[in-house]
């Protein structure tokens, strides 16, 4: 447990990092562009970062 998250499973056992300036090109609009309005846009994401998020 590490800052209040419980892991109880993780998809494929391994965790991906993924590069937050590449969040909407290389991501969301690669693999998930017909459910791109369920993201948070490039902008939230850098926002997020930014203040810790």
């Amino acid at each position: 447990m590490s800052e209040g998250y419980k892991f109880e499973t993780v998809y494929d056992g391994k965790v991906n990092q993924l590069d937050s300036s590449k969040w909407w090109d290389q991501y969301v609009m690669e693999k998930w562009k017909d459910y791109s309005d369920h993201f948070p846009s490039q902008e939230d994401i850098e926002v997020l970062e930014l203040t810790g998020g």
